[in-house]
Formats: C-alpha cells, structure tokens, sequence
C-alpha cells in the first residue's frame, strides 16, 4: 500500500469545542481498558459526549481531498458515486486516555474506517523533556513521540515506513485524523507528574446510494 494511501489530516479544533472539550475531560467516567490496547493506567469512555464532535468531523473528512479522492474511494471498494448519492459518516467509539509519564501505547490500528486524536492536555516542552530522557545521549530520542507505521509492498518483499511526530504543549488543541488500520504507537514521556491527556474515537463511513 503506497503512502499516500494512509492520508494524516493535521487540523486544529474550533475554539468553541475545545473550550468544551476541557470543561469535561477531567470528569470521571467508566474505565474503558477491555476495547483498548495501551499500559495505561486511567483509560476511560467519552461515549455519551460523541454528539457535540459529529458535526465537526463530518465536515472536516470532507474538506480534505486526500481522504474524499483516495481513501473514501478505496473503503467503498471504488464505487462510483453517483449524483445525488451521499456519504454518511457516523462515530461509533470515543474514549479519554490520561496518559503519565513511563505509560505507553504499543502498536496497534483500530476499528472503523477513519481514528483521530485530540491533545487536549500535552505537559511538556519536547525540547526540554527530550534533554532529560533516557535516550537524550543516543540518535534515535523517540520519548514522547506518535509514530505512524506505513505498510507498503512489491513483488519481491514488503517495507514499512515510519512517520514520527512529536507533540508537546504546542499542539493542544490539534485533532490528528487518520485511517483507522493505519498501526501507530505512543512512547512513554518523562520528567512531569502531569498527565498527557487525550480523546480519540473510531468513525464509520458509508455510501448511502440514490
């Protein structure tokens, strides 16, 4: 599968939903961990507040031409669409992880047709977090890193692709959208007894024919 196959839309939240979002994110809510993959201590259901997020992500899939010319295609077996036909796009999972510091999320993809994660709460500088972590002497400092595992294959052997971002205190607020069977995976942090604090969901797409 070539890259541009797993299109990562980097977008940011309306002020509006983030203020929103923060009002509510420390609220206590049913642990979450059997649907989940990460060593995560405080993993919980943000399911009853997926209304207030439907709006922005049916329009925000829809703006971006590499998932509406290339993945959407690709999900719906390249059926044509034809006039009048639609595509309904509907959130079927959201859950809040409060991450600490030495917790991490192994590698993983998720369920659906397009996964996103919304940094509400990043309690670090990358700069300075990266200046005492344990790989700060060595050439490969991933703390704190998302990595995304691009899957590509040829005739004669497969190869991966890893795309690496680092957020920090910088990207709150930021909604990462991407195909949900893309694998990524979350690095441990260190040097803060704050939480890094995050929402991410499973969304389903469909085409509802004329």
């Amino acid at each position: 599968m070539k890259e541009l196959d797993n299109p990562i839309l980097d977008t940011m939240l309306p002020p509006f939903l983030f203020e929103e979002l923060k009002k509510i994110v420390n609220e206590k809510n049913k642990p979450h961990h059997p649907h989940l993959a990460g060593n995560i201590v405080r993993e919980e259901s943000f399911r009853e507040h997926m209304p207030i997020f439907q709006d922005f992500f049916n329009k925000t899939i829809l703006m971006y031409s590499p998932f509406t010319q290339v993945y959407i295609p690709q999900l719906l077996r390249r059926r044509i669409r034809r006039e009048g036909d639609k595509i309904r796009i509907e959130m079927v999972d959201l859950w809040v992880n409060h991450m600490k510091q030495y917790e991490f999320n192994p590698m993983h993809n998720h369920e659906g047709c397009f996964s996103f994660i919304i940094f509400v709460k990043v309690p670090f500088k990358i700069e300075e977090m990266h200046k005492i972590a344990p790989g700060a002497k060595g050439n490969r400092n991933l703390a704190g890193a998302v990595s995304f595992v691009h899957q590509g294959s040829n005739k004669i052997d497969e190869f991966f692709t890893e795309e690496i971002i680092f957020p920090d205190e910088r990207w709150e607020g930021k909604c990462l959208i991407f195909p949900s069977s893309l694998h990524h995976l979350v690095y441990p942090f260190y040097g803060t007894e704050e939480a890094r604090i995050t929402v991410s969901g499973n969304i389903y797409i469909e085409l509802i024919q004329a």
